[in-house]
């Protein structure tokens, strides 16, 4: 048990995915509305477990996975870069679904999770009801010599420099950086540079456009790389109408762990109103 599980948390579930095991555990009564949550780059499902914890006491049947190669998740080996692609990583979470027979879900995602939203929508729209993304850049374009940099620092100082640096740029809230540091020390160094390195370039705007139910961008006020990404991006997405966007203060990357309770209040207004 880790220091964030609570006695009585559902044990981690598996589905098998071409030799290798995608985690993920599920809170909730069967019957509840699904709601899958979906962590960023080098973190885990930890990242979402006491949000699990207050949705379902609220009646949902919240799904947090592992992504391939991260937390108890495993993936193919030797890494290849093409195994960790977008769309081997969305098949992985719709392959969840269809485990737990559920037709299609509330979905949310932070940085990562949200890119795997967009990407869903374009390859399984009809498994999304509503998408709620915080972190995520709607485009990216790094020059591959930033990436190859970037992979050579991290080769060169490792998984606890990783962390050590890593939690305090995230965050600057204390609590959070604990858990923020814990999920990197956990970090599968080359599943991650694989998946970073795949989601340097892209532009899913289009997804956005073609996705016919409601989507929520939540912007958080310190998570400044994000927003300048999004900054002549956003305003002609939000021309859409099923389009929406809030804002939320004093919070960063991790908005769900900077600050906890209005980013769930956020999320229970948009998917409840989804509900009604």
């Amino acid at each position: 048990m880790t220091s964030e599980e609570e006695p009585g948390d559902p044990p981690f579930q598996f589905v098998t995915r071409g030799g290798f095991e995608i985690a993920y555990r599920v809170f909730g009564a069967q019957d509840g509305k699904p709601l899958l949550m979906v962590h960023g780059l080098a973190a885990s499902g930890r990242q979402f477990e006491a949000d699990a914890r207050w949705f379902a006491a609220r009646g949902f049947r919240v799904i947090i996975p592992d992504l391939r190669g991260h937390g108890r998740s495993t993936g193919p080996r030797p890494v290849a870069q093409d195994d960790y692609a977008r769309a081997d990583l969305v098949a992985d979470l719709i392959a969840i679904l269809d485990q737990e027979h559920i037709a299609s879900v509330n979905w949310v995602g932070n940085s990562l999770g949200g890119i795997l939203a967009l990407e869903a929508m374009l390859t399984s729209p009809d498994r999304l009801n509503t998408v709620i993304m915080f972190g995520t850049a709607f485009r990216l374009d790094i020059p591959p010599f930033v990436v190859k940099a970037l992979a050579a620092t991290y080769r060169a100082i490792g998984v606890q420099a990783l962390a050590t640096i890593g939690a305090p740029m995230t965050t600057r809230y204390r609590e959070p950086q604990k858990l923020i540091d814990s999920m990197l020390r956990e970090v599968q160094a080359e599943p991650m540079l694989a998946v970073g390195a795949n989601e340097a370039r892209y532009d899913l705007r289009a997804a956005a456009r073609s996705f016919p139910r409601p989507i929520l961008v939540i912007e958080s006020s310190d998570d400044l790389a994000v927003n300048n990404a999004n900054r002549t991006l956003l305003p002609r997405l939000l021309e859409l109408p099923h389009m929406h966007l809030a804002k939320l203060k004093s919070a960063g990357h991790v908005a769900n762990l900077d600050q906890p309770e209005m980013m769930r209040e956020m999320i229970w207004r948009f998917v409840s109103r989804d509900l009604a």
